[in-house]
């Protein structure tokens, strides 16, 4: 976890796990070399507080999970993937013309991302881009969204406005949160396939041994050199 707190950004997830015929969770904070699992009973802030702490310097990538959003850090952004969901239900279902302009405003934020931060384009020229990108989605928040879910979901963007293109600031942060996704599915699978875990101490050691294997794997070593090493006390990752 340290080395996962000292990065310039992180992604978390959670998922539900069964333990003893009781529903626990399985957390994941992750980058593109560290991963950490935690199996817990809750599912709130207290989980994070007691894993990654109450004073990470980073950007923390998550959805709009109330305890993830409580994530003591600089910065927060949204997965935008997420509400790409929702925002396509609410065109298709509502005909919201809100959610079509946030929609479409968030698809070109990503794809300009990546341009402004290339050699051809100066700090200065990034700003303007930026503050930009800003202002039209001040002026697309004030486009009105009367029906229920559009209204629903026009809501939870005012509330974590600051959360939607934190991104664009950074020249390699994701959008999304996809990065949690993929490292909790193993999770999924292994409820999929073996149902349970007996007792909370199974499950907890599948997180500590997991978190090992797919840091490995990240680092670009084997998984089965990985358990190896935990059998040998090598505990030597980089």
């Amino acid at each position: 976890m340290n080395k996962l707190k000292s990065s310039e950004y992180l992604h978390s997830d959670e998922t539900g796990i069964r333990v003893d015929k009781k529903l626990y969770q399985l957390w994941t904070w992750c980058n593109d070399r560290f991963t950490y699992y935690a199996a817990d009973r809750r599912r709130s802030y207290a989980v994070i507080e007691e894993h990654l702490g109450n004073d990470y310097q980073g950007v923390a990538i998550h959805d709009c999970h109330s305890a993830q959003n409580k994530t003591a850090a600089s910065k927060h952004q949204h997965c935008l993937v997420h509400y790409d969901r929702d925002l396509r239900y609410v065109i298709e279902t509502e005909n919201c013309k809100w959610a079509e302009a946030f929609y479409h405003l968030t698809l070109n934020a990503r794809r300009i991302r990546d341009m402004i931060w290339s050699k051809t384009y100066s700090s200065e020229a990034r700003k303007k881009v930026i503050q930009s990108l800003h202002k039209a989605l001040g002026q697309i928040m004030k486009i009105p969204a009367y029906k229920k879910e559009a209204y629903k979901l026009k809501n939870r963007v005012v509330k974590h406005r600051d959360k939607i293109l934190t991104f664009l600031d950074y020249p390699a942060m994701p959008a999304d949160n996809n990065t949690a996704e993929r490292a909790i599915r193993n999770a999924k699978i292994h409820r999929k396939v073996s149902g349970c875990y007996r007792n909370p101490q199974a499950a907890q050691r599948y997180a500590v041994i997991l978190s090992w294997i797919e840091t490995a794997k990240r680092l670009g070593q084997s998984a089965i050199l990985a358990c190896q090493n935990i059998f040998a006390a090598n505990f030597q990752l980089t």
